[in-house]
């Protein structure tokens, strides 16, 4: 696919999703964002690669983008509830709770043990005056 910078091979698909969030994780955002844009190009929906973008944009304040982002890497058949979990507490800082609530149904549907889960669908149901299923979650 592509070489990161110093490396010796050129880099497949995982290999550079892999980089991308280590990168992310060092705080080298912008190797990361690199890697994530180069993915992209060989295949324009990669979902982790749609995330970890919304990710980073998120972080960096650009919240309209990084919900745009968070949303398309959604719609893979094969999305975790972690993205929906971030999409819950995305939408819900934005104001946009009722899609924050289905966001983190969604979220409890895929991963019902996840107490960050449960966290964030909380959070939403609170603030949409749902207390009764906000103190159950």
């Amino acid at each position: 696919m592509t070489r990161e910078k110093g490396a010796q091979r050129p880099l497949n698909l995982v290999d550079a999703l892999t980089r991308a969030y280590q990168h992310w994780n060092a705080g080298n955002a912008e190797q990361a964002e690199l890697l994530c844009q180069q993915v992209m190009v060989v295949w324009p929906d990669q979902p982790d690669a749609l995330h970890l973008l919304g990710i980073m944009a998120h972080a960096y304040g650009n919240h309209d983008l990084a919900i745009d982002y968070v949303r398309r890497a959604c719609l893979s058949p094969r999305a975790p509830g972690m993205f929906f979990r971030n999409l819950t507490e995305m939408c819900r800082q934005r104001g946009l709770r009722l899609e924050g609530e289905a966001a983190g149904r969604r979220a409890i549907a895929l991963e019902p043990n996840s107490a960050d889960c449960w966290n964030n669908l909380g959070i939403v149901l609170q603030e949409i005056g749902k207390i009764d299923e906000s103190d159950a979650s």
